[in-house]
C-alpha cells in the first residue's frame, strides 16, 4: 500500500500511553515503531483537558516516540477558535510540536462508529 500511496492514515485504538497495557498494546505506537513511521497525536478538545491530554501524553512516553510525532491535532473545537487563542502556542511551546486545531464538524450524517451512538 505505502508503494502506491502518497501517505497512509492508520487509526489506534484509544490513548497511546495506557501504561498498564504497553507491554501488550499492538494497536498504537508498537505499530509505529515496527513501521518506523511519524504519527500525529489527536487530543478530543470535546472531552475537556486537552492540555492535560497532551502534556500528559509527552509526560509519558519515551523520548524515542515522542521523536517520532509530527504534530498535535486538537479536535472538535466548538465556537470560534479567537477563544482558544493562545492555546495553541502555548501546548507547542509545552511540547514542542506543531498544533493543528479541526473546528467541529456539525451535520455532516456519518453513521455512529464503535458504540458511540448508544444511549446511556
Amino acid at each position: 500500500l505505502a508503494e502506491t500511496a502518497d501517505a497512509v492514515v492508520i487509526e489506534g485504538a484509544g490513548s497511546c500511553t495506557e501504561l498498564n497495557l504497553m507491554a501488550r498494546d499492538i494497536v498504537n505506537l508498537p505499530l509505529v515503531r515496527i513501521l518506523e513511521c511519524p504519527w500525529v497525536l489527536v487530543a478530543n478538545i470535546d472531552c475537556g483537558g486537552v492540555f492535560a491530554q497532551i502534556v500528559g501524553t509527552r509526560a509519558c512516553l519515551p523520548p524515542s516516540d515522542w521523536h517520532s510525532c509530527v504534530g498535535i491535532v486538537v479536535n472538535k473545537l466548538r465556537g470560534e477558535a479567537k477563544y482558544f487563542e493562545p492555546g495553541p502556542t502555548m501546548i507547542e511551546e509545552m511540547v514542542g510540536k506543531p498544533v493543528f486545531v479541526v473546528p467541529y464538524l456539525y451535520d455532516l450524517n456519518l453513521p455512529e462508529e464503535d458504540g458511540l451512538g448508544i444511549e446511556r
